[in-house]
C-alpha cells in the first residue's frame, strides 16, 4: 500500500483512547507528542507534522500504544 492511499483511522484512535479513560493530553505526554498532532492525527490536518511519512509513523506509534495493529490504525 503506497502513502498516497493510506488514510488514519482517527475515529478508532479516538474512540481507543476514550475507552481507556485518557484525554488528549494523556495520549500526548504517552506517546511524547503535542496535543496538536494528536488531535490532527484523530481528526485531520497535518501542519504539525514534518511530512505524511512522519505522520502515518506517528500514527502506528499512537496505536501502539493504545493496543492497535498498524493494519487497523492505517486503511
Amino acid at each position: 500500500m503506497s502513502q498516497e492511499e493510506t488514510f488514519i483511522n482517527g475515529e478508532l484512535l479516538r474512540v481507543s483512547r476514550e475507552a481507556r479513560g485518557w484525554g488528549v493530553n494523556d495520549m500526548a505526554t504517552r506517546a511524547c507528542m503535542s496535543v496538536k498532532q494528536i488531535r490532527q492525527l484523530e481528526e485531520g490536518g497535518s501542519s504539525s507534522f514534518y511530512s505524511e511519512s512522519v505522520k502515518l509513523t506517528s500514527a502506528k506509534k499512537v496505536g501502539g500504544i493504545l493496543g492497535l495493529t498498524p493494519d487497523a490504525t492505517l486503511m
